[in-house]
């Protein structure tokens, strides 16, 4: 029981890892987009 529950947190933790670093990536994708949005639009 002790190891199935190691392993658990273990896989959790990695699919947690996952999930933060998507999002991250994908705030960090949106913000360049709307750089190069910004930059494009004429003033």
């Amino acid at each position: 029981m002790n190891v199935s529950y190691r392993g658990l947190v273990a896989v959790s933790n990695i699919i947690q890892r996952d999930a933060t670093l998507a999002y991250r990536v994908k705030r960090h994708r949106r913000q360049e987009l709307f750089r190069q949005f910004r930059q494009a639009e004429p003033r």
